[in-house]
């Protein structure tokens, strides 16, 4: 019998406890560090998804003349090359003035979004047509919007713009071309390129101009009285 039971009548266990608590202390830190890599590695894989979240697309009006609502609209539009009707690119001719590009912007995501802008090329590219304004938007998109129903003007400029999932925006971008085009040179600009920003990440979704992914094309610019030059009228 130690002293201390002799003395007290207890025994009071070892007497310094130190050890025991170490023996602890390892595996509590051990199930710590995994709770750390766990957290770690769960936040990696959310940040991965959140940095290629695109839940931007066509919605249902699409687009299928150029005019946004309100906005001036080019003359002599037309569909081309809808052989078969599986394919429909959008046709302008040669433009005196301002006119306009739109298209039906839909989140099909389930989470909102912010619309920061939108491009007739992608970051660092050269458009084939010349901005005439600011971007301009009609939404997110109410019956009065749709124009089949009553075209209102677009007067809102394209900024900051939190799309809710579920919801479309019109968007409207004015532009300006050329009045003589040579009839044998063309362009086409394949998509609109809609910047946004999802989280802290901010992404550019290219987004095709109708259902049948056609473009929207263009004849390059002449000078009047050349060889296969051709102007508009007036």
């Amino acid at each position: 019998m130690s002293l201390t039971r002799a003395a007290t009548g207890r025994d009071p266990g070892p007497v310094i406890g130190l050890p025991g608590r170490r023996r602890g202390r390892p595996r509590r830190l051990l199930l710590l560090a995994v709770c750390v890599v766990l957290v770690l590695a769960a936040a990696g894989v959310l940040t991965g998804l959140a940095a290629r979240y695109q839940p931007l697309g066509l919605g249902e009006a699409g687009t299928w003349d150029l005019h946004a609502p309100g906005l001036p609209s080019a003359v002599g539009v037309r569909l081309e090359n809808t052989l078969g009707n599986l394919h429909s690119d959008i046709y302008f001719p040669p433009q005196r003035g301002e006119f306009s590009l739109y298209v039906d912007l839909h989140n099909g995501g389930s989470f909102p979004v912010t619309i920061t802008g939108a491009a007739l090329a992608p970051p660092g590219g050269n458009p084939e047509l010349t901005p005439a304004g600011p971007v301009r938007y009609c939404g997110p998109a109410p019956p009065a919007c749709m124009r089949q129903v009553m075209p209102p003007a677009v007067r809102s400029v394209l900024r900051d713009l939190v799309l809710g999932p579920g919801h479309d925006v019109f968007i409207g971008i004015p532009v300006r071309s050329w009045p003589c085009a040579q009839r044998d040179a063309w362009f086409s600009i394949p998509d609109v390129y809609i910047s946004y920003r999802f989280g802290p990440f901010t992404r550019v979704a290219a987004v095709p101009w109708n259902s049948q992914n056609g473009a929207v094309i263009g004849q390059l610019p002449g000078k009047r009285g050349q060889l296969g030059v051709f102007c508009a009228k007036g």
